[in-house]
């Protein structure tokens, strides 16, 4: 893992973030996302990963709201 020192499971991502765990999957699969693994094979992510999707998830939950007011 490139920046940040803290490992995070998915479960966590996605507590974070507001979201399911499968869309953390999805998100990860799309390349928005980046995780490394652990020794066992579990992914692991930086807690700015999970940022990262935290606000993804709010600016696309924004469009409609934004598209009304534009």
């Amino acid at each position: 893992m490139k920046r940040g020192s803290t490992n995070l499971f998915v479960a966590e991502v996605a507590q974070l973030a507001g979201c399911h765990v499968s869309t953390v999957y999805r998100y990860e699969k799309r390349g928005l996302i980046r995780s490394s693994r652990d020794r066992n094979g579990w992914r692991r992510f930086s807690l700015e990963e999970a940022v990262r999707l935290r606000e993804m998830l709010m600016w696309r939950s924004d469009e409609p709201m934004m598209e009304q007011y534009g």
